[in-house]
């Protein structure tokens, strides 16, 4: 997501969190997650950020009733501001130089693709890959084999492997969004004059916590300028007004994969049927109301009917490896270990099996750091309890 991704990471509140991680373990995890994605703790918002949250709490947050753990603010970002600019966290921040270590055992091999998972009996002994320049077809050998191919790839190189349990795919989760934009209000516009001056307003912006039945969605206001050419002075503050909601998740939304059907890597085809609820149209119908009253909040809205994106445009694609206790329900456990395996496991967006709201980065990365440190003692002889 380096290209596409601007770094939102809200975290996931109440009934959108596992219950099947405990919460301790979910705490720390989330924890390990803002630190493995450089997400600043602890640092001021800037002054416009700040007015944002302060208008928004106090008309919506108080009137509403909402609890102080969903109470607005600044919306945490894989990002740091400094004097040279914004520097948004990508793959060199995360490995933080772990393969140029003269003592690493890393490799990160470029234009290779996965293909297969090789077994032997309930185990895993390697993986099938192709150089996708020299076409050069070949195995790598290994302990515990870990996909992390995204929320349909991974499905997919499962199916390839042979590897297929009766959930692989379903469950397929979107999230529902609606747009706004709005022209901040003249005071607001004051507060982003000055604020503008004295920082990058290019890594913050305001977050809308979820809130269950109080507020059954997760909202983010990121703002920008609209300039005068001439002067290089801003003429207008607008902000951009995001909600999502939550998806009703069934069995029926899947991701489909084709045995007599290959792709232009000789992978099984894939194919979606997925499709919107009539809880989803009430969902859809309530995140269109809620932008046009936050938009009121903060200025003036700039259309009487929010966008309504299309299936599949928020790329938060989830559940297709969910996990779970048993294989009759899930593919995988919650450290996303396949229930059928002893030694191969699966990570990303797809094992979320909760319906949320919020974005699934930070998530999916708190999931990964608890499967990582799990397998870590799993390979140094360490108890699985």
């Amino acid at each position: 997501m380096g290209v596409l991704w601007r770094g939102s990471c809200p975290q996931p509140l109440g009934s959108e969190v596992s219950t099947l991680v405990p919460p301790e373990e979910h705490s720390d995890s989330i924890h390990q997650a803002y630190q493995l994605l450089g997400i600043p703790l602890g640092e001021r918002p800037d002054n416009l950020t700040a007015e944002l949250c302060s208008t928004l709490i106090t008309r919506l947050d108080i009137n509403q009733g909402i609890p102080p753990s969903s109470s607005i603010r600044a919306l945490p970002i894989a990002a740091t501001n400094s004097p040279d600019g914004t520097r948004w966290t990508g793959p060199d921040v995360i490995l933080a130089g772990i393969a140029e270590s003269p003592r690493s055992n890393v490799s990160i091999r470029a234009s290779t693709h996965c293909r297969k998972v090789l077994l032997r009996g309930d185990r895993a002994v390697g993986v099938e890959v192709v150089d996708l320049e020299s076409k050069e077809l070949y195995q790598i050998h290994a302990q515990v084999i870990v996909l992390a191919a995204d929320a349909f790839r991974t499905p997919q190189i499962l199916y390839n492997s042979g590897i297929r349990p009766a959930h692989l795919g379903r469950h397929f989760n979107d999230h529902l969004q609606v747009t706004l934009q709005v022209v901040l209000s003249q005071p607001l516009q004051e507060v982003a004059a000055v604020a503008s001056q004295q920082v990058d307003l290019g890594a913050q912006g305001c977050w809308i916590p979820f809130a269950d039945e109080s507020r059954p969605f997760h909202g983010q206001v990121l703002y920008g300028f609209q300039e005068d050419l001439r002067s290089e002075r801003p003429l207008a503050v607008t902000a951009g007004i995001s909600l999502y909601g939550r998806k009703e998740i069934t069995g029926d939304d899947r991701v489909i994969l084709h045995d007599t059907q290959r792709d232009i890597y000789d992978m099984p085809t894939i194919s979606l049927h997925y499709r919107w609820t009539r809880q989803d149209r009430k969902t859809i119908d309530h995140l269109k109301l809620s932008a046009l009253d936050i938009a009121h909040q903060l200025g003036v809205p700039s259309r009487h009917d929010p966008n309504v994106l299309p299936p599949g445009a928020s790329l938060h694609y989830q559940g297709t490896m969910r996990m779970g206790a048993t294989e009759l329900e899930s593919v995988c456990d919650a450290y996303g270990r396949v229930h059928t395996l002893s030694n191969v496991y699966v990570g990303g967006g797809g094992l979320i099996e909760t319906s949320t709201a919020c974005n699934p980065t930070l998530t999916a990365v708190a999931l990964a750091h608890r499967s990582a440190k799990r397998i870590s003692i799993e390979m140094k002889g360490g108890s699985k309890k």
